[in-house]
Protein backbone atom coordinates (compact mmCIF):
# COMPACT_ATOMS: atom_id res chain seq x y z
CA UNK A 1 0.00 0.00 0.00
CA UNK A 2 2.84 2.36 0.87
CA UNK A 3 4.53 1.58 -2.48
CA UNK A 4 1.34 2.42 -4.38
CA UNK A 5 1.08 5.72 -2.55
CA UNK A 6 4.72 6.61 -3.28
CA UNK A 7 4.33 5.61 -6.92
CA UNK A 8 1.18 7.75 -7.25
CA UNK A 9 2.93 10.69 -5.58
CA UNK A 10 5.94 10.28 -7.91
CA UNK A 11 3.69 10.09 -10.98
CA UNK A 12 1.80 13.21 -9.90
CA UNK A 13 5.06 15.14 -9.38
CA UNK A 14 6.39 13.99 -12.75
CA UNK A 15 3.28 15.06 -14.64
CA UNK A 16 3.27 18.50 -13.02
CA UNK A 17 7.03 19.18 -13.30
CA UNK A 18 6.97 20.97 -16.66
CA UNK A 19 3.88 23.03 -16.91
CA UNK A 20 3.54 25.80 -19.43
CA UNK A 21 0.46 27.96 -19.54
CA UNK A 22 -2.19 26.72 -22.00
CA UNK A 23 -3.48 30.18 -22.91
CA UNK A 24 -1.03 33.01 -23.58
CA UNK A 25 -1.44 36.00 -21.31
CA UNK A 26 -1.87 39.27 -23.24
CA UNK A 27 0.34 41.19 -20.77
CA UNK A 28 3.36 38.93 -21.24
CA UNK A 29 5.88 39.76 -23.96
CA UNK A 30 7.50 37.20 -26.27
CA UNK A 31 11.07 35.99 -25.70
CA UNK A 32 13.91 38.07 -27.14
CA UNK A 33 16.33 36.30 -29.53
CA UNK A 34 19.80 37.74 -30.17
CA UNK A 35 21.78 36.05 -32.96
CA UNK A 36 25.43 37.06 -32.48
CA UNK A 37 26.67 34.36 -34.87
CA UNK A 38 26.41 33.28 -37.60
CA UNK A 39 26.92 36.84 -38.78
CA UNK A 40 28.47 36.29 -42.22
CA UNK A 41 26.39 36.04 -45.38
CA UNK A 42 28.86 33.87 -47.34
CA UNK A 43 30.63 30.68 -46.32
CA UNK A 44 32.63 28.05 -48.20
CA UNK A 45 32.50 24.27 -48.00
CA UNK A 46 34.33 23.01 -44.85
CA UNK A 47 33.99 26.39 -43.09
CA UNK A 48 33.03 26.33 -39.44
CA UNK A 49 29.81 28.17 -38.68
CA UNK A 50 29.92 29.52 -35.13
CA UNK A 51 26.55 29.35 -33.37
CA UNK A 52 26.23 32.04 -30.69
CA UNK A 53 22.65 32.84 -29.69
CA UNK A 54 21.11 34.24 -26.52
CA UNK A 55 17.39 33.84 -25.85
CA UNK A 56 15.95 35.85 -22.96
CA UNK A 57 12.56 36.20 -21.35
CA UNK A 58 11.48 38.61 -18.64
CA UNK A 59 9.89 35.89 -16.54
CA UNK A 60 10.47 32.28 -17.60
CA UNK A 61 11.50 30.38 -20.72
CA UNK A 62 10.08 27.03 -21.79
CA UNK A 63 12.36 26.01 -24.65
CA UNK A 64 14.44 27.22 -27.56
CA UNK A 65 15.66 25.47 -30.69
CA UNK A 66 17.86 26.33 -33.66
CA UNK A 67 18.00 24.78 -37.12
CA UNK A 68 20.30 24.89 -40.15
CA UNK A 69 18.04 24.27 -43.14
CA UNK A 70 18.96 23.96 -46.82
CA UNK A 71 16.82 26.05 -49.13
CA UNK A 72 14.77 25.38 -51.24
CA UNK A 73 14.96 21.64 -50.40
CA UNK A 74 13.89 22.27 -46.80
CA UNK A 75 16.39 19.64 -45.58
CA UNK A 76 17.58 20.05 -41.99
CA UNK A 77 21.37 19.89 -41.68
CA UNK A 78 21.41 20.15 -37.90
CA UNK A 79 19.33 21.32 -34.98
CA UNK A 80 19.60 21.63 -31.22
CA UNK A 81 16.89 22.12 -28.59
CA UNK A 82 17.24 23.24 -24.98
CA UNK A 83 14.39 22.93 -22.50
CA UNK A 84 14.83 25.32 -19.58
CA UNK A 85 12.77 27.29 -17.10
CA UNK A 86 15.43 29.95 -16.53
CA UNK A 87 15.12 33.44 -17.94
CA UNK A 88 17.99 32.85 -20.40
CA UNK A 89 19.01 30.10 -22.81
CA UNK A 90 22.43 30.23 -24.50
CA UNK A 91 23.49 28.31 -27.60
CA UNK A 92 27.26 28.31 -27.99
CA UNK A 93 28.46 25.67 -30.42
CA UNK A 94 29.56 25.24 -34.05
CA UNK A 95 28.76 23.35 -37.23
CA UNK A 96 31.24 22.35 -39.96
CA UNK A 97 29.70 22.69 -43.40
CA UNK A 98 29.89 19.44 -45.33
CA UNK A 99 30.15 18.77 -49.05
CA UNK A 100 27.48 20.29 -51.24
CA UNK A 101 27.31 19.89 -55.01
CA UNK A 102 26.60 23.51 -55.82
CA UNK A 103 26.12 26.88 -54.25
CA UNK A 104 23.51 26.42 -51.54
CA UNK A 105 21.21 28.76 -49.62
CA UNK A 106 21.01 28.01 -45.89
CA UNK A 107 18.62 29.40 -43.29
CA UNK A 108 19.68 29.58 -39.66
CA UNK A 109 16.39 29.62 -37.73
CA UNK A 110 15.95 30.15 -33.99
CA UNK A 111 12.59 29.49 -32.35
CA UNK A 112 11.78 30.25 -28.72
CA UNK A 113 8.76 29.85 -26.48
CA UNK A 114 8.29 31.13 -22.96
CA UNK A 115 6.35 29.45 -20.17
CA UNK A 116 3.24 31.44 -21.11
CA UNK A 117 3.07 30.16 -24.70
CA UNK A 118 4.43 33.31 -26.38
CA UNK A 119 6.66 32.42 -29.34
CA UNK A 120 9.37 34.20 -31.32
CA UNK A 121 11.32 33.22 -34.44
CA UNK A 122 14.44 34.85 -35.92
CA UNK A 123 16.14 33.90 -39.20
CA UNK A 124 19.62 34.58 -40.58
CA UNK A 125 20.15 33.42 -44.18
CA UNK A 126 23.52 32.80 -45.81
CA UNK A 127 25.05 31.20 -48.90
CA UNK A 128 27.49 28.26 -48.93
CA UNK A 129 29.73 28.33 -51.97
CA UNK A 130 31.54 25.37 -53.47
CA UNK A 131 34.68 26.95 -54.92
Amino acid sequence: MKNKFLFTLFLFALLNSCKKEDTPSPNISSPNITINNPAKYNYNIADTVIIDVIVRDEQEMHDAEWFLILNPQNDTLWNQRIHSHDTEIIFNTYYVLGTLLDQQNVDFIVKAENAFGKKTTEVHSFIVQNP
